[in-house]
């Protein structure tokens, strides 16, 4: 058997192997940096895509619901008189009734009038529904949170000249709604929309 005895020059030398195997790890190391950056950078997108989507979507309710309000007056669980429009409260941003069917009723609970209530709950704006204009007992109720998250919630209402911190009902509708929310997933919101004529 004969051995070949090979040239120096076709083999790597120790030290060749080490510098190619360090520019190796160099590049791997670059490549799954960028591939963390680029994930992270996909999942804040994906997150702040979310929060405009669910602001869009408080927006569509919001002016859906004030473009169809009905002038009546509704009665509470407990049989007192309310007024067509109310709000401005601490806990309840504003309450009335709208027509045309609600897309958040229970199966089976379609009405032509809903009465309609933004509140605040838990740091949460919740758009609260029912059926029953006028329950003899407790309705029931459909609750669906739109803006999570949020402090300082003021909602004011545009009577023709200026805006009021409160609306009581005794002279109809406003013109206009804006509310107002701080949160640290949005920052400062505003969400205005103009009221039904009457």
């Amino acid at each position: 058997m004969k051995s070949e005895v090979r040239n120096g020059d076709e083999a790597f030398t120790l030290v060749e192997a080490l510098v190619s195997l360090f520019v190796f790890a160099l590049l791997s190391g670059g490549c799954v940096l960028m591939l963390t950056q680029t994930i992270r950078a996909q999942e804040r997108a994906g997150a702040a895509q979310e929060r405009l989507r669910e602001v869009q979507m408080t927006q569509a309710l919001l002016t859906a619901d004030l473009a169809q309000t009905a002038l009546r007056t509704v009665r509470s669980g407990e049989g007192q008189i309310l007024p067509p429009f109310s709000g401005g409260g601490d806990q309840q941003l504003m309450a009335f009734v709208r027509t045309g069917v609600d897309p958040d009723a229970p199966a089976g609970a379609r009405s032509q009038l809903t009465f309609v209530e933004y509140v605040v709950h838990d740091d949460s704006v919740v758009r609260r529904t029912r059926t029953a204009i006028d329950p003899r007992s407790v309705a029931p109720v459909s609750e669906r949170v739109v803006l999570r998250d949020v402090r300082e919630v003021q909602v004011r209402f545009y009577n023709g000249q200026t805006w009021e911190p409160k609306w009581l009902g005794a002279t109809g509708r406003p013109r206009a709604i804006a509310l107002e929310a701080t949160s640290a997933r949005y920052g400062k919101v505003r969400i205005a929309s103009l009221v039904s004529p009457p």
